[in-house]
């Protein structure tokens, strides 16, 4: 079922659409998508039942199918602003409606420490090596963190010598990425 938030999405990603059209071609009273776009009103189970099948002409099932896009933010120095541009990143794609998973792949967990998470009782360190799933945290809307923090620095061993090992974080990935619109890694200096 359609609901609320996947049809804010979905106009957000096709602007060019007609709004006024697709609510004749639904049978919506006029103005009900441009203030539920604008966030003026929430769109109920009457109207996204309505909705649905005219969004399917559209390419909704398109949408709906897509996985997250996944973007590394990698530099051979530190301090050269991954962890702020990733959470810089993230935050304002979060803002706009896009459901975004924030991962800490830097053991020395800046990432995680700077969204206010410093007690872990579990971390990606676990879902590489101990095969778990993949420890989210919400941190707001729309942005969730898997997160790190030193104990990630003892597994590079560990994950070189298992085998498939460099294949792990996309195995933790996986059942996830479906959940959100973009994953960004937020990887150690190389």
């Amino acid at each position: 079922m359609l609901t609320h938030e996947e049809t804010l999405l979905f106009f957000r990603r096709k602007p060019a659409l007609s709004v006024s059209a697709i609510e004749k071609q639904a049978g919506l009273p006029s103005g009900t998508l441009a203030k539920a776009i604008s966030g003026d009103r929430t769109l109920n189970d009457k109207h996204l039942a309505a909705l649905y099948p005219v969004l399917l002409e559209y390419g909704y099932a398109e949408m709906a199918e897509r996985k997250a896009r996944i973007i590394s933010v990698v530099n051979h120095k530190g301090g050269v602003g991954k962890t702020t541009t990733t959470l810089n990143l993230g935050k304002a794609l979060s803002l706009a409606g896009f459901r975004v998973l924030l991962v800490d792949m830097d053991s020395q967990g800046n990432l995680t420490q700077s969204l206010g998470q410093d007690e872990l009782d579990k971390q990606v360190v676990h879902a590489l090596l101990k095969n778990e799933p993949l420890p989210i945290i919400p941190i707001a809307k729309n942005l969730d963190l898997a997160p790190s923090d030193l104990e990630l620095a003892y597994a590079d061993l560990e994950l070189v010598q298992v085998v498939g090992g460099v294949n792990q974080l996309k195995n933790a990935l996986a059942p996830v990425r479906g959940n959100y619109d973009f994953i960004f890694i937020d990887c150690p200096p190389l």
